[in-house]
């Protein structure tokens, strides 16, 4: 075989240099083409979404409210006042929710102890794991006694406990942490209550003064 000739070399070289360069420009717009056709596609993407007020964004909270009401069975005329008067309108169905869907409480039962607590959702708690423990003719006792206690939860799980515990019947572990009360359980250091004030001393008249004889 015949040795190839230096000169055959550099021209082998120049050309696979020129097709390279030729092939640059051509990637290279390739790669434009198909970044446009990306940010394209997210555009039309992003234009095709719905974009919504804040006025409706703030109203969720209350649609949500009112359907779920209204899917619990309450009566349309009352469903509007109800979740407009809410702090939190989602709390309040929730709480008539869970409360009619695990006891036998009524959804309208529900729905007039929910708004006058200041915890709804603690009291849906409270309501469902005592009456896990009553029979249904006690319902509307223990939807009252939860609605009386300030702390809902924990009053739960005072009845909870002591019943479980001390085979106590759920109708007298009820009155005894209803009567217990929610008791504060610490003061200020210099707090002393008005019945443990020391009587104040009586004031001792003061001497009558002799009058001196005149010169």
């Amino acid at each position: 075989m015949g040795q190839r000739h230096p000169s055959d070399k550099s021209q082998a070289g120049s050309l696979c240099q020129k097709r390279v360069r030729e092939l640059i420009p051509v990637a290279g717009q390739k790669l434009l083409r198909f970044s446009a056709l990306q940010v394209a596609a997210v555009g039309l993407l992003a234009w095709s979404l719905p974009v919504l007020p804040a006025a409706a964004i703030g109203r969720n909270s209350y649609e949500k409210c009112a359907s779920r009401l209204l899917n619990a069975g309450i009566a349309p005329a009352a469903i509007p006042a109800s979740c407009a008067s809410a702090l939190h309108p989602d709390e309040l169905a929730n709480c008539v929710v869970k409360i009619n869907g695990k006891t036998d409480i009524t959804a309208e039962e529900a729905l007039d102890t929910c708004k006058r607590v200041r915890r709804p959702k603690e009291l849906a708690t409270c309501v469902v794991d005592i009456s896990k423990q009553t029979e249904a003719s006690m319902a509307s006792a223990v939807l009252d006694n939860c609605r009386r206690s300030l702390l809902p939860t924990r009053y739960s799980q005072c009845v909870v406990g002591i019943s479980r515990s001390m085979e106590v019947l759920p109708a007298q572990a009820m009155a005894a942490c209803i009567e217990a009360g929610d008791r504060i359980s610490e003061f200020d250091p210099s707090f002393v209550p008005q019945n443990q004030l020391p009587a104040e001393p009586t004031p001792t008249p003061p001497a009558p003064v002799t009058p001196r004889p005149s010169l």
